[in-house]
């Protein structure tokens, strides 16, 4: 990642309609929590809350149109939580899932061709994370940077954020599908005791670096010797600057090593974060990195040699040692700095220049990484996990029905009078047993989240979960 600079927002014909598209959203999210609020209040906690036909009329009624009320999300989840006390007690919260399907936002407006177009400009038509030049072989997508329909936690979408965000010019980048779709999705994690967003509060801590606000190289460095992204940010909290440079620029092979122990302190990892998200060491990407290095060294090797076209070699190393905009930007442009910064350095200390076989190192990463197709994550960026009970279940304090639900999944449809309960993995994933109806299948609750494609397990047939759960709304 390499720090962006987007400039100000285009002007087009299209910006008094972004503000309106988001003022309506705004006014329609309030009315909603009003409902939900009232509604709340009328049925108390034994009951579970969805989108009835009277508050469809209400909200038509004060003004929302159609086109939104078919996105509307209107339902409620319970998260359970042990809390450490005095006595240790187990707690159920109540949390409203309000919000807006992906449908309601009008791509025209965020990514028309005006806009994408100066996006795909001022990035030197790069992803704005991984750095892998597009416009040569895809159209890329422009990406949400805080994520419009809502943000995953517990394995569940959260819909209330960011809605107020969707078209703006801050909030917008170019990014490859890979990065955009395949791992980031609606992963946004924030800071460790702070709040989160509302339309009426101001941007909240997020754990991602946001290029276009941030110099993520403060945070995220590439190892020249392997091609990969390290979290730099343990690095510099954890050493003096000189042990620092020692490190990274002189002794590489270290550098993992370092970074391991280091992480095994618990440190609090914005880099780390951001690479495990973005997939910033997916396998193809590593191997095109190296790639980018193994020309890189052939053309500093080159630059030694005397000859006719010694003048073009030295501009083509000015493009990484005094970058600037343009077609021919390089990609993969960090990763090339931290290589040359060790080269030179290298050179200066008196180092054998050949002491890593740097040409042959590349040459193995790249034979050895293999090719697409990438293997998905373990769980989808875009879709939810979650329990779903409902009040005539049968053994609700034994058994659970699990549901996928996809983004664009209506939640209240998929409740039908019950409620969504958030799966927390970290002290039940082992005990709880997943069965799959039909197939057969029968695994851990960690085991089946795990695994690299979880929704096919609902296509089979239901899925219920077996273990001792506490019955709902017993210390709401």
């Amino acid at each position: 990642m390499i720090r962006l600079n987007k400039g100000p927002q285009p002007t087009d014909s299209s910006i008094e309609q972004r503000v309106q598209a988001t003022q309506l959203l705004t006014q329609t999210f309030q009315l909603l929590v009003a409902a939900y609020t009232e509604l709340e209040k009328k049925l108390g906690p034994g009951r579970p809350i969805s989108l009835t036909n009277d508050i469809r009329q209400w909200l038509s009624g004060r003004g929302v149109p159609d086109n939104i009320l078919k996105e509307v999300v209107f339902g409620q989840q319970i998260v359970e939580n042990w809390v450490v006390n005095h006595k240790a007690t187990w707690v159920q919260a109540v949390r409203p899932l309000v919000g807006f399907g992906s449908g309601v936002f009008d791509s025209k407006l965020y990514a028309n061709k005006p806009l994408k177009q100066a996006l795909v400009t001022r990035q030197d038509g790069k992803c704005a994370y991984c750095e892998t030049r597009l416009t040569d072989v895809a159209h890329g997508d422009v990406e949400h940077f805080r994520p419009k329909a809502g943000y995953l936690l517990d394995h569940a979408l959260q819909p209330e954020a960011y809605y107020w965000c969707a078209y703006d010019w801050d909030n917008l980048y170019f990014a490859c599908q890979i990065c955009n779709e395949t791992f980031k999705g609606n992963r946004f994690p924030i800071m460790p005791g702070t709040q989160r967003a509302t339309a009426t509060t101001a941007l909240d801590a997020s754990v991602l670096i946001d290029p276009g606000t941030e110099e993520p190289r403060d945070f995220i460095r590439f190892n020249p010797l392997t091609a990969k992204a390290y979290p730099y940010d343990v690095l510099r909290v954890s050493l003096t600057p000189q042990d620092l440079n020692t490190l990274v620029l002189l002794n590489p092979d270290k550098i993992d090593e370092v970074v391991q122990r280091t992480m095994a302190t618990g440190v609090l990892s914005r880099g780390a974060s951001t690479i495990n998200i973005l997939g910033l060491n997916r396998a193809t990407l590593v191997r095109a990195r190296a790639g980018q290095l193994r020309q890189l060294r052939a053309l500093l090797l080159a630059s030694l040699i005397t000859g006719t076209e010694q003048a073009g070699v030295q501009q083509a190393l000015a493009q990484y040692t005094n970058p600037g905009p343009g077609p021919f930007s390089p990609e993969y442009l960090s990763a090339s700095v931290d290589a040359l910064l060790a080269w030179q350095a290298m050179s200066q200390q008196g180092s054998p220049w050949h002491r890593f076989g740097w040409i042959a190192s590349y040459d193995t990463l790249i034979a050895t990484v293999p090719p697409p197709p990438e293997p998905t994550p373990d769980f989808s960026g875009d879709d939810s996990i979650m329990y779903l009970v409902r009040p005539d279940d049968p053994k609700p304090t034994e058994v659970r029905r699990l549901v996928y639900v996809k983004k664009d999944q209506e939640l209240d449809q998929a409740a039908l009078d019950g409620w969504f309960v958030a799966v927390n993995l970290e002290t039940e994933g082992d005990d709880k047993t997943s069965i799959v109806t039909k197939s057969g299948a029968n695994l851990t609750l960690s085991e089946l989240v795990a695994h690299n494609a979880p929704w096919n397990f609902f296509k089979k047939g239901n899925v219920f979960v077996t273990g001792e759960f506490t019955p709902l709304f017993n210390a709401v």
